[in-house]
């Protein structure tokens, strides 16, 4: 998947860091979709997630990506 996550494109930031310009809208996702979604979108190399507590769906969210996290398939930097 790291192959993947590579061909994204980035923009550089002020401090250095890199910020993937394709990314995943949360808005509107279904409660108990958007969770199972986020997760594929990981797998498919996604790295930048819109997400809003007006969504109300960050805790689904936020699973999938402890999850992620937890399994080693990214990292929180």
């Amino acid at each position: 998947m790291a192959a993947i996550a590579a061909k994204v494109p980035n923009l550089t930031l002020n401090d250095g860091h890199k910020f993937p310009i394709v990314g995943l809208g949360t808005y509107e996702a279904p409660p108990g979709v958007v969770e199972q979604v986020v997760r594929v979108a990981i797998d498919a190399g996604y790295r930048h997630f819109d997400c809003a507590d007006f969504y109300e769906n960050e805790h689904e969210v936020g699973q999938a990506l402890r999850d992620a996290i937890r399994d080693g398939k990214v990292t929180r930097d």
